[in-house]
């Protein structure tokens, strides 16, 4: 269903706060240090959420990016992620500093010279950076991207899409498994990339408009369920979680179970509508940047107490999911910072 306000879609909304959450509660159980079984489980439910985002921006940029002017694109989109990664880096890095041993003053100018994300030094702990640098890459690539694939045949797209995962995902998922995949490892880095698929996906998932009937949904949480089973079982037998399973550039698993999630939101959403949840949904490029801050503090607060592990989970996931919500909305309130975060 359309929104008449900045023609927002509020199914869409409803699902980035959704994926917003899961990206919240991937880091609180990783905090809280969950054991194997449920970490397998968890990730091969919370890290849907990432492929999601870059579907959803696959949706939104390819058709905008589509015979454009090249500069006034870049300059429009990329300064805002620029800034972004400063903010999030000096603010969640001094709070980490801050509260593993060094002075506040202190902390905040280490974090503002040497942990800042762009300029001489890396995001260190604000791990959740790590995905604006695909994201950018991605947006800087999208004018191109777009004249690849806007007015082809969902074959043509579908074809791109398979290349993309078979020197991607379905590459590093058989090698997980145990299996050789020395043809496929002769041919090196691709020029696809292992989220390009995603973002060109959305374009054609996303862009269908059609209501997702019963069929779908069964079929999408049956799909699901199966790959979930299927990756916990082979991290038990394992002992250990298979990082190439669980991430989003180098597993086949995540990549159908994304879909399948957005197939389950999508039919959810479609038919039930909540005003917090797409306010959410609205804000949730915020609360990416400002919940792990949070959830450094609160880690820093409890630290003296003995708490089992899914206690510290629901500490860690609900304060810093709701607390980064309300200091979005603060930030909203403001011109300079809302031009950054909205």
């Amino acid at each position: 269903m359309l929104v008449i306000e900045k023609n927002r879609i509020d199914y869409i909304d409803a699902i980035k706060a959704i994926c917003m959450a899961l990206v919240v509660f991937t880091h609180a159980h990783e905090c809280a240090g969950s054991p194997l079984g449920m970490s397998s489980i968890f990730y091969s439910i919370d890290r849907c959420a990432v492929p999601i985002f870059f579907m959803i921006s696959g949706y939104f940029i390819i058709g905008r990016a589509y015979n454009c002017d090249l500069m006034g694109f870049y300059i429009k989109r990329i300064p805002k992620f620029i800034y972004a990664i400063f903010l999030c880096s000096v603010v969640t890095n001094t709070i980490f500093e801050s509260t593993h041993g060094m002075k506040t003053k202190n902390a905040f100018l280490y974090a503002l010279f040497s942990e800042n994300g762009i300029f001489y030094g890396n995001y260190a702990h604000a791990i959740q950076l790590w995905f604006m640098y695909p994201l950018i890459l991605i947006y800087l690539m999208s004018p191109f991207i777009s004249n690849m694939v806007v007015g082809k045949s969902k074959k043509y797209i579908f074809c791109f899409i398979f290349i993309s995962l078979l020197f991607n995902q379905i590459k590093f998922s058989i090698y997980a498994m145990g299996y050789n995949v020395d043809f496929l490892s002769k041919f090196g880095s691709d020029f696809t990339g292992g989220y390009l698929c995603f973002f060109i996906l959305g374009y054609v998932i996303i862009g269908n408009k059609k209501n997702i009937g019963n069929i779908y949904f069964l079929s999408s949480v049956f799909i699901l369920s199966l790959m979930v089973f299927f990756t916990h079982k082979f991290d038990k037998s394992a002992g250990v979680i298979n990082n190439n399973l669980h991430w989003y550039s180098t597993s086949i698993q995540i990549f159908i179970c994304s879909i399948c999630l957005y197939f389950i939101l999508k039919f959810i959403f479609q038919r039930v509508s909540v005003k917090i949840i797409n306010d959410i949904g609205k804000k949730s490029f915020g609360i990416y940047l400002f919940h792990y801050s949070i959830m450094y503090l609160v880690i820093f607060l409890t630290k003296a107490y003995d708490i089992k592990w899914y206690n510290k989970l629901s500490l860690y996931f609900f304060t810093s999911f709701i607390l980064a919500y309300f200091l979005t909305c603060v930030f909203m309130k403001f011109k300079i910072s809302k031009r950054i975060i909205s």
